[in-house]
């Protein structure tokens, strides 16, 4: 609360310049903006010179709880744009810190970590906020941005790198989806879950491979993630779901790290018709022609010398495979010895 107070004492200084100002001018500036609330005031793009209208604004009694259309209250717009100030001149007049919204329980903590805004997320939790509160909580929220700096400090704050959404999503899940490979690192470190399942069994590699991450995939494996890791119901993999995108990059590295190209989904559907369903002509291509890639690589067969021969050895053919062997006008081809079969080798030593 050290911060706090010393952040108060500024803004008090502030109030005192500011009055005289208002008084001097006589408000013109919110006579000039027929400002009335302080949401409009933080939309009219609000500076910290704008201290003596703001506290105008509330001793005047305006409602430090009124909600705007997003269902956000004056001190989760200020902390959604970043205004610490603000933030603190609401928090000293008794603004709920912990107010949530109502369909999806965003905070004024949230919304500054999902913003980025490390200096007001500190704020906030030095002042009291919860840092587990919300359908997504701030370490999500700060994760999906790939905010490094602030997903740092909650950790370092003792969020819950485990906590999940109502889909099982969890911060990992989010830095992997948008490719925030950095942050999925730390959270690793924070003993994140590699193979997390989130709804309909799907893992964080999973969720970085369908939208096509290479460099986030690349480091999952690395880490030892399961390229060949099925979905809870078996109607998608790894592999399947880079197929299904088009991610070609991806899909190859995903079949050099050993991803099951002959797999077929519960539906039937194999890896080369999730790519066609989606018009990606390229990875299709990959696909029909990675099998090649190893024929070709594969060492040339080579016939066996008179040498490697045991000529101690009959070598015989079925009758009914003579046509395979022998043209039909050879001079030999009727010739055969009392067992019903033939020399398959021309001069070769037949033993009676």
């Amino acid at each position: 609360m050290q911060v706090f107070q010393a952040l108060w004492e500024d803004i008090e200084e502030l109030w005192a310049f500011e009055a005289q100002a208002v008084a001097v001018s006589g408000s013109a500036f919110a006579k000039s903006r027929c400002i009335t609330s302080i949401f409009e005031l933080l939309s009219s793009g609000f500076q910290v010179q704008l201290f003596g209208q703001a506290n105008l604004l509330i001793e005047r009694g305006a409602n430090l709880e009124e909600v705007n259309d997003e269902g956000y209250t004056p001190l989760m717009e200020a902390a959604r744009e970043g205004h610490e100030e603000m933030v603190a001149l609401l928090l000293a007049h008794g603004a709920d810190i912990n107010a949530q919204t109502e369909e999806t329980q965003e905070t004024a903590l949230t919304l500054a970590c999902c913003g980025g805004f490390l200096e007001v997320a500190d704020f906030l939790i030095k002042a009291g906020a919860d840092i587990e509160l919300g359908c997504s909580t701030p370490l999500m929220e700060a994760a999906q941005e790939g905010h490094l700096d602030l997903v740092s400090y909650l950790l370092g704050n003792d969020a819950n790198v485990h906590a999940q959404t109502a889909t099982g999503d969890t911060a990992l899940t989010y830095a992997c989806e948008n490719g925030h490979t950095d942050v999925a690192e730390i959270l690793l470190r924070a003993n994140a879950k590699l193979e997390h399942e989130s709804e309909g069994g799907r893992t964080p590699l999973m969720k970085a491979a369908r939208a096509g991450h290479q460099c986030t995939v690349q480091f999952l494996i690395n880490k030892g993630a399961n390229v060949n890791r099925q979905t809870s119901t078996n109607d998608h993999t790894v592999l399947s779901l880079a197929c299904a995108g088009g991610h070609l990059e991806v899909v190859e590295l995903l079949l050099n790290s050993g991803a099951n190209l002959t797999h077929r989904l519960k539906d039937g559907s194999t890896m080369i018709i999730e790519a066609a369903k989606g018009g990606h002509t390229a990875v299709v291509s990959l696909l029909l022609e990675f099998p090649n890639r190893f024929m070709h690589s594969a060492p040339e067969y080579s016939q066996p010398t008179h040498q490697d021969v045991n000529l101690n050895t009959e070598h015989r053919v079925p009758v009914h495979g003579l046509g395979n062997i022998v043209p039909p006008n050879d001079p030999d081809s009727g010739a055969m010895n009392a067992n019903g079969y033939v020399p398959s080798l021309p001069g070769h030593i037949i033993h009676k």
